[in-house]
């Protein structure tokens, strides 16, 4: 049972993990999305808009550090543990977690694909970086997904057992 276990990273309880993984996807992905309305690095300097480029800092930032938080969480060894470390009903949840997570990024590339195939009839150009942002985006959530639905799938009160 995960409360029972050695403890090897950050001993963050179930809701304060799920509230981290939203509050990170939230973060990364509304980067992507201001990413989006901000000009190119050759547009004038007075079409920039310095607010939006302090959001989508914070956005990125906070986001990477979400990130950074639930690599090292118990959640995160727990999704990453080895089948004979688990009993049949962890080993149940850590599977789910991770078809969950690969059905995530599996629809993310799905979007991703249709706006770069449909995106110009409205007016969407996509560019190299926000590829790149939507590439950051997809591997550091895809990355944390496993323990992110892991914790979104414990009960509450299995955590208290211990």
């Amino acid at each position: 049972n995960m409360t029972t276990r050695k403890q090897h990273g950050l001993n963050l309880s179930a809701p304060v993990l799920r509230t981290l993984f939203i509050a990170t996807l939230i973060g990364l992905w509304g980067a992507l999305v201001i990413k989006c309305f901000l000009p190119g690095a050759d547009a004038p300097a007075d079409t920039r808009q310095a607010w939006l480029l302090i959001v989508h800092g914070i956005l990125t930032i906070g986001g990477i550090v979400g990130v950074g938080l639930m690599l090292w969480s118990d959640f995160s060894f727990v999704a990453q543990s080895a089948d004979a470390e688990l009993d049949e009903r962890e080993l149940a949840a850590r599977n789910r977690a991770h078809y969950w997570t690969l059905r995530y990024v599996l629809y993310a590339v799905l979007l991703g694909w249709c706006v770069l195939e449909f995106g110009d009839r409205f007016g969407l150009e996509v560019s190299r970086a926000i590829i790149v942002q939507f590439l950051m985006v997809l591997g550091f959530t895809g990355i944390v997904g496993p323990a992110g639905f892991l914790a979104l799938q414990t009960e509450p009160h299995a955590e208290q057992e211990s």
